[in-house]
């Protein structure tokens, strides 16, 4: 199987680039907003990766991503709560951070159906609040470009939460709520590719980059419609690839604001 940056050593590299240019005193406020949103992505991720493990769909990475997650939510988490933020921004972490500790604990033990019931009811608390921290970051923020950062990041989001409701169904996990969520991610993600093309600012990269958005979000909105859990590879893949671009995306939009 292809190996993708999320699915690799790259996921770390990003990390440490990041927290270098942060101990270093350069982390501008995109930098910080584009760490902060990278949370809510993590949330989805850790649950999709758990789900994959359990329902026997490893295919050769899931048990690292979700591993490699899992150290990259906490490392994050920490770096954030050392950032001269607002007290509402540091409020927010601090309710991030108790709904965070039992979500951990529950995704290293082995994979069972009612840890993942557990770890969902967990899901959709820590998604809200770190969803929180996000905007309350780019409400304090000066920079022009911090709307871009937001909506890119949370596009891998909702990568990860389309492929993670999927799973969730065939694991026999969650109810018509989820559906409904499921419905709602898939609507979100549309609308966030429609804000992200109305900027003048996109140049020739992240205008290929969004037509490739596209492209696999269609894929993933056929692939999902199957119920017999035939296309979970696909599933699992087509997200990987969507996290992928929607990352170089969000990298991007949070560079402008340097030059």
């Amino acid at each position: 199987m292809k190996q993708t940056k999320w699915a690799g050593v790259l996921f770390a590299v990003l990390f440490s680039s990041l927290a270098t240019a942060a101990w270093q005193g350069r982390m501008t406020e995109n930098d910080a907003i584009d760490k902060a949103g990278m949370q809510r992505m993590l949330s989805q991720r850790i649950l999709k990766s758990y789900c994959e493990l359990g329902l026997g769909e490893d295919h050769g990475t899931s048990h690292e991503q979700l591993q490699q997650a899992l150290n990259l939510f906490e490392a994050n988490l920490l770096q954030l709560e050392t950032l001269p933020v607002g007290e509402a921004v540091k409020a927010g972490l601090a309710r991030v951070r108790t709904a965070w500790t039992p979500y951990r604990e529950l995704a290293l033990k082995p994979p069972s159906k009612d840890n993942a019931q557990q770890m969902l009811a967990i899901a959709h608390q820590l998604l809200p609040l770190t969803h929180e921290v996000v905007v309350k970051m780019e409400q304090e923020a000066t920079s022009a470009t911090g709307r871009l950062v937001n909506v890119a990041g949370r596009q891998r989001m909702l990568s990860q939460r389309m492929a993670m409701f999927y799973l969730l169904r065939l694991w026999g996990v969650g109810g018509a709520d989820e559906e409904a969520m499921a419905d709602t991610a898939a609507k979100e993600y549309a609308a966030g590719l429609k804000e992200l093309r109305a900027f003048k600012g996109n140049n020739k990269e992240m205008i290929a980059l969004l037509n490739n958005l596209e492209r696999a979000y269609q894929l993933l909105l056929k692939a999902r419609a199957d119920k017999a859990g035939n296309l979970s590879f696909l599933i699992s893949t087509t997200s990987e690839r969507m996290l992928d671009d929607a990352d170089q995306l969000t990298a991007m939009y949070a560079a402008l604001d340097k030059k």
